[in-house]
């Protein structure tokens, strides 16, 4: 499989704010939610925003995080992580699954693991979950 200049999607929980351009959050559902939270983290752990929805139901999902934390304000560029929680309509937890989706733009090979560059980040090969021309939908 080529996989350079391909769309991939790929295990992970990483965003990175550059010039504080808006970024795409993405998650898949394992059954249908009543609601949903996507914690964004700094490189400190804190949670410095929460994004909520409601109703969604299984499968992949994309978000926009608009870059700024939970008071309003731009957040710094740079990298940040997050996590996605799940319940349906009794309050139960639901399956989840982080991901990120980028341009396979470089392959390197390191101490016996291939990685992926995928946005300037290092994904190991066994992360990727799908190749594509183009994954990114809009929700």
């Amino acid at each position: 499989v080529n996989f350079l200049e391909k769309e991939v999607k790929a295990v992970g929980n990483t965003l990175t704010i550059k010039d504080g351009e808006k970024v795409p959050v993405y998650y898949h559902l394992d059954d249908k939610a009543d609601v949903v939270t996507i914690s964004i983290f700094d490189n400190y752990g804190r949670i410095i925003r929460n994004i909520n929805t409601t109703q969604k139901p299984e499968g992949d999902h994309k978000v926009i995080w608009d870059g700024k934390d939970n008071s309003g304000r731009k957040v710094p560029d740079g990298e940040y992580t997050f996590s996605v929680t799940a319940n349906d309509i009794n309050g139960d937890k639901i399956g989840t699954l982080n991901y990120i989706v980028g341009i396979v733009n470089g392959i390197v090979y390191k101490n016996g693991v291939t990685y992926m560059i995928v946005e300037n980040k290092e994904v190991p090969i066994s992360d990727i979950i799908e190749v594509n021309q183009n994954l990114d939908k809009e929700e």
